[in-house]
């Protein structure tokens, strides 16, 4: 299995996305050809029971319908268990990074470090008199992996890659904007959770969760009920703005990017700019030039599909 191996562009894609969101499943099917990428299939689908997919036989009816079924899988790591950080460390061989990561992190999980998989990634490198290299490390509980293999293999799928959600959305937005040497903030609003994501010159530098939609009660929405709302989302990325910004020793950020279901809401993105002073875009003004599409497709839905489709594109 493939544990996120970030922005890795040189390796063939695994071609099929499922995203677990809360209640629903969003599934996306990609083609990739040399620099080209065509969007073959998007949809989801509402579990009437979250805790048991593999008994829903409306579910499994929509795999087998889409062709799915025995397919090789990438999905999405929810947060629980997930542990992320960022560290400063010479150059060193691979073994020992890796024991230097597991050290590192070992303050950070639950129970024992050697209960976790361990996975880096070099943000980068520095030269000189005392070389540094700059690195996020991620842990994920052994159990947790277990726990989502044994499920796609319940549905006759096979799981060949784990990713953490906000690791998705920044590869996603990476693959729209290659390597783009502005400070760039995604903000993804999902049904269960919502993200935010900083992304600069094809690294994944920085994330946070943005406040639990369904306590705000937007787990269900498209748009937001009220300005109030409204205000509150727009505080909590400007919370997350001011958090990267005292990390990194940052003034700014270049521009906000919106994604997820509460990306159209009517109004939020000009209030949202207005409110920060920065530019504010939606991630589907990126799709235009970007892919080729199957005419059965609408372009307007895929703003909600960015992990989905960013799982699909994930190398293996």
């Amino acid at each position: 299995m493939v544990l996120f191996d970030i922005f890795d562009k040189a390796k063939k894609s695994i071609g099929v996305g499922i995203e677990k969101d809360g209640s629903v499943f969003r599934v996306a099917k990609t083609t990739t050809q040399k620099n080209s990428l065509t969007i073959d299939f998007i949809g989801e689908f509402h579990l009437a029971d979250v805790d048991k997919p593999e008994k829903d036989v409306g579910f499994k009816n929509f795999l087998e319908k889409n062709h799915l079924i025995k397919r090789r899988v990438a999905t999405n790591l929810e947060n629980t268990g997930l542990r992320i950080r960022r560290m400063e460390l010479p150059p060193m061989p691979e073994n020992d990074l890796v024991s230097a990561a597991k050290f590192n992190l070992k303050d950070q999980v639950e129970g024992q470090v050697e209960d976790y998989e361990i996975r880096y990634s070099i943000l980068s490198k520095s030269q000189g008199v005392n070389p540094k290299q700059e690195l996020v490390i991620y842990g994920i509980p052994n159990s947790v992996i277990k726990q989502e293999v044994e499920l796609f293999k319940s549905l006759n799928l096979r799981l060949d890659v784990l990713e953490p959600s906000s690791v998705s959305v920044a590869a996603w937005f990476d693959r729209l904007n290659p390597d783009d040497p502005g400070i760039n903030a995604i903000a993804h609003f999902g049904e269960a959770s919502s993200i935010f994501v900083i992304v600069s010159n094809g690294k994944f530098l920085f994330s946070r969760l943005l406040d639990n939609p369904e306590l705000l009660g937007l787990g269900d929405r498209t748009e937001f009920p009220d300005a109030d709302a409204m205000l509150q989302t727009s505080l909590n990325i400007q919370k997350s703005i001011d958090s990267f910004c005292m990390i990194f020793r940052r003034d700014r950020v270049d521009r906000v990017v919106l994604s997820g279901k509460l990306a159209e809401s009517p109004g939020f993105e000009e209030f949202l700019g207005r409110t920060l002073g920065i530019t504010v875009e939606k991630i589907d003004k990126l799709y235009e030039t970007q892919f080729a599409f199957d005419p059965l497709l609408h372009k307007q839905e895929l703003i909600k599909y960015t992990v989905p489709l960013a799982l699909s594109i994930t190398p293996v």
